[in-house]
């Protein structure tokens, strides 16, 4: 059965992929899309404008008034949507962000239908935004925020008929804290595209063009550096974890990489800023480290590095939700201390520990967080429910 989907991304670009919650929306729309149903994406208008119309799915935009989290108030969010739902013949509609579902539940009370409507949690939101710290963000949305965002996804979770988490951890915080029947819930977690690395621009070429020798060691980190998570691991990375293993080695470089890092070279730290083929990067790298005391969900990142078999030393903020074990698909320590260091010196120290970590990272990735087989899960799962 081909079904039509509306994919409703309130606060995320569906098309690009330069964050986390980019990748994911835009992989399951690819995943559903390859599997052959027809996608309705709906997304604020703004990102059609700077990209112009040359789409393989069909993207429609309502402009922007409100905030992205307070899209339920948004009165063109409100005609798009109806307009949408009345002319496209929609089977099941998929909701990004708790944000857009007390809309999308009265449209389609107004209009009658009886359409399914999932909501695909990235994170537990009500949890994630009182861990959240960014002291970079206005007072108002740090003392509103953790009020009102727990609020809407608690009528998100009620409305929603399904609801998509990305890990067995997110499903028993669910479970928890809205009193959700575990039922309603499915665990579609987020993934990597496993590639062969053959494919990939050779190892040698990539550390040219970052002056790294092949026989010196490259230690990588890469994310959004305007998520304050990855802007606070950077930090750590450049002024904690880089000088403390600089002290010791001579032949190991730190590469962090991502939409807006500032592109800077001092000492033993490369900043690169967004790469394009990040792939070739990580495939030209020795270890992965993720110093993260913060954030919510799944990180994806974690997917990258395992998909191209790299060794990852990490927190278990980290990793949380993830089915690595220590020792064989990663090393875990509590927090970025001495014993993060230590586990890194002993990766630099133990070439084989690296490649037996690395291979395990990958044969896990193929085995549960391999793209194709999460667009799999998701389809039998969409079946499921219209049937």
């Amino acid at each position: 059965m081909k079904m039509n989907i509306l994919i409703i991304s309130p606060t995320a670009d569906i098309l690009e992929r330069k964050k986390g919650d980019q990748i994911r929306i835009n992989s399951i729309t690819t995943q559903m899309m390859d599997i052959g149903h027809n996608i309705v994406c709906l997304e604020q208008e703004k990102f059609l404008d700077k990209r112009g119309k040359n789409f393989k799915i069909k993207i429609i935009g309502f402009k922007k008034c409100t905030p992205p989290f307070l899209v339920d108030l948004n009165p063109f969010f409100y005609y798009t949507l109806y307009k949408t739902l009345r002319e496209e013949n929609i089977h099941l509609i998929q909701i990004s962000f708790p944000t857009g579902m007390i809309a999308t539940k009265i449209i389609t009370k107004l209009l009658g239908l009886r359409k399914p409507i999932v909501y695909d949690a990235h994170n537990v939101e009500g949890v994630k935004v009182k861990e959240y710290k960014d002291p970079t963000l206005p007072l108002y949305k740090r003392i509103v925020a953790p009020i009102y965002i727990p609020i809407l996804e608690r009528m998100a979770v009620k409305l929603a008929n399904n609801i998509l988490s990305v890990s067995q951890r997110d499903k028993e915080l669910f479970i928890k804290k809205y009193n959700v029947d575990h039922e309603k819930i499915t665990i579609i977690p987020s993934g990597t595209n496993i590639l062969n690395l053959k494919s990939l621009e050779d190892r040698s070429d990539v550390r040219k063009k970052f002056g790294v020798k092949l026989e010196e060691i490259i230690i990588v980190f890469h994310g959004t550096y305007t998520y304050y998570p990855n802007k606070e691991a950077a930090d750590l990375i450049i002024d904690y974890i880089a000088p403390k293993i600089g002290e010791l080695y001579h032949n190991v470089n730190f590469i962090i990489a991502g939409k807006d890092v500032p592109e800077i070279e001092e000492d033993n730290v490369i900043c690169v800023g967004f790469i394009d083929d990040l792939q070739s990067l990580l495939n030209a790298s020795d270890i992965a480290i993720v110093p993260l005391s913060h954030g919510g969900g799944t990180k994806l990142k974690i997917f990258d590095y395992m998909g191209v078999g790299l060794p990852i030393v990490t927190t278990k903020k980290g990793i949380e939700g993830i089915n690595a074990k220590n020792g064989e698909e990663a090393i875990i320590v509590d927090d970025v201390n001495e014993k993060f260091v230590d586990a890194i010196k002993y990766l630099i120290d133990n070439k084989q520990e690296r490649e037996k970590i690395g291979a395990n990272a990958r044969r896990l990735a193929e085995e549960e967080y391999d793209w194709d087989r999460i667009g799999e899960k998701l389809d039998k799962l969409y079946r499921d429910i219209l049937e």
